[in-house]
């Protein structure tokens, strides 16, 4: 029994300690006015709203109706968005995603999964362009194409594209995302910067 016990405080301690780790010291889950900023550790980055935080696994509400899960180990950082006073001032059409500037090679592919919902696939057409999609079942399809060049051995700037196409009814309109990035560093090691804008159609 006394093992079982110590076994659950440590188990405790490090998923606390994770939290700490991921998350910024002004993130307030209860804080109902706040808007957050989600980065993962492939770069991607997202701006919307933190929902609920079950042991390890984080709820974020992608687009109206549209929520998306994260397990703690994807995560690089959680912060608060400064760009809106308080959620009433929050527009969801301004949910933004800023992929990194890294390209696949040409042939190179990849399945991505999020809590079996979010199921992409990404396929690099030369070492400069490449393709992909999937679906966020069952609320909408997913569209994205990206071109990249490096401009120097730490440097890569990337034209990115990306839609979401509705599939249920009362759901938001189709919109999409065009967005110029470039990434500092190495890819364990990199500072992502991006500009981008989003409309629905």
């Amino acid at each position: 029994m006394k093992r079982a016990r110590l076994i659950i405080w440590l188990c405790l301690f490090f998923c606390t300690l994770g939290y700490a780790q991921n998350f910024s010291p002004d993130f307030n889950l209860l804080d109902t006015s706040q808007i957050h900023i989600l980065e993962t550790k492939k770069g991607d980055r997202f701006i919307g709203k933190v929902l609920k935080i079950e042991q390890t696994t984080l709820t974020f509400l992608f687009r109206p109706k549209q929520e998306l899960a994260f397990e703690f180990s994807e995560l690089k950082r959680v912060s608060v968005y400064s760009g809106v006073k308080n959620t009433a001032s929050f527009q969801p059409t301004y949910l933004t995603i800023f992929p990194t500037a890294y390209n696949y090679k040409q042939g190179e592919w990849e399945y991505q999964n999020v809590d079996l919902l979010w199921n992409t696939l990404n396929y690099g057409v030369s070492d400069n362009f490449s393709v992909g999609g999937g679906f966020i079942i069952p609320f909408a399809f997913l569209a994205r194409f990206k071109w990249s060049t490096p401009v120097s051995e730490t440097l890569q700037i990337a034209l990115n594209a990306q839609s979401l196409v509705p599939l249920i009814e009362d759901s938001t309109s189709p919109f999409s995302i065009i967005s110029l990035t470039g990434t500092i560093g190495v890819p364990d090691r990199f500072l992502n910067l991006g500009v981008g804008y989003g409309f629905d159609w």
